[in-house]
């Protein structure tokens, strides 16, 4: 009886070490990580896979998200002014720099929060832009000129509506916005996945888990999430979902760090904890040069591949600073 009480004792008091949240810990696991990337820029100021720069826009906005503003100031600055480079007459922003004439809604978004986050300010009429390109549902089009198939898969509104938040726009904007999303969760508590956005529920929970919190008609919704978030966590502490292993799949470190990213900011004792257990597996599974993998973005087409590793180190990262914060 006392040898059983003195275990359990024991493991919570060795818990917090077990899952190595010390800050120093984090703090090298975050350095040697912005340490690649920074290793990882071009000439031009962009960041993208060095076999493939599909989405080089998209992956130069989520680096320089990544960043710390006062060490890597000079390298955030020229990605930045290589992405202003890649604007179209609107200001808005594609996925890549072969449709700078095009947008897509999602890196757009995040391009104007990276903005926003650099103080530098936002010309009115973008914001405009964005306002105008609601749908009558209360949703956004992705826009992205490669996305045939899903276009209005609900990330894309979720991501214009955090975009929203930030702005503090018109409330009516958000509310028809989200009674969008409220229509599209699924039975199980996600918004689904498909290909042509990682092919992985946590990356549509990523933006839209968030926007759920604190509001009373989205308090079901967010029960039910909540109880798909934790259900599909590993032991490990991963989140990863395939649906074949022969086949093109993003690997679990980059859907973990969506997850984390998507209940960062939960006030749920449950969900802290899944989160502390994420993090250490993505302590865990940071390789020796400081990256993460990420796998292989789930094209189809088996000749055609893209590498994840840097949007997985972007995004472990985004996820280690939220940590790093909270140890503060």
């Amino acid at each position: 009886m006392y040898l059983k009480l003195l275990f359990v004792m024991l493991f919570f008091f060795l818990l917090p070490s077990a899952w190595g949240q010390t800050k120093t810990d984090l703090q090298n696991a975050l350095s040697k990580g912005q340490n690649f990337l920074i290793s990882h820029q071009s000439s031009t100021g962009a960041f993208q896979d060095s076999t493939n720069a599909l989405f080089n826009v998209w992956e130069t906005i989520l680096v320089c998200q990544a960043l710390d503003k006062t060490t890597h100031s000079f390298a955030i600055q020229k990605g930045i002014d290589w992405l202003k480079l890649n604007e179209n007459s609107d200001g808005l922003i594609c996925h890549n720099s072969q449709c700078t004439t095009s947008y897509c809604i999602e890196t757009s978004a995040l391009y104007f929060s990276l903005l926003h986050q650099n103080g530098i300010p936002i010309d009115s009429n973008r914001l405009k832009k964005i306002r105008s390109l609601q749908q009558a549902d209360g949703s956004w089009l992705v826009g992205n000129p490669d996305v045939s198939t899903e276009i209005n898969f609900p990330s894309a509104t979720g991501f214009v509506v955090n975009l929203i938040k930030a702005f503090n726009l018109e409330e009516s904007l958000q509310s028809t916005a989200i009674d969008f999303l409220l229509s599209k969760q699924q039975t199980d508590g996600s918004w689904g996945k498909t290909w042509e956005y990682y092919n992985t529920p946590a990356y549509a929970l990523w933006q839209i888990y968030p926007l759920l919190d604190g509001q009373q008609k989205c308090k079901d919704a967010y029960n039910k999430a909540n109880t798909f978030i934790l259900s599909t966590q590993q032991e490990d502490g991963s989140w990863y979902a395939v649906d074949d292993p022969s086949k093109h799949h993003v690997a679990a470190s980059l859907q973990t760090a969506m997850m984390l990213l998507a209940i960062a900011k939960s006030s749920d004792p449950k969900l802290k904890n899944a989160f502390k257990k994420g993090i250490q597996y993505l302590l865990n599974q940071q390789l020796s040069n400081g990256a993460w993998e990420g796998g292989f973005f789930p094209i189809p087409n088996e000749r055609y591949k893209k590498r994840e590793y840097i949007a997985a180190t972007a995004l472990a990262i985004q996820a280690l600073q939220i940590a790093i914060a909270d140890e503060n």
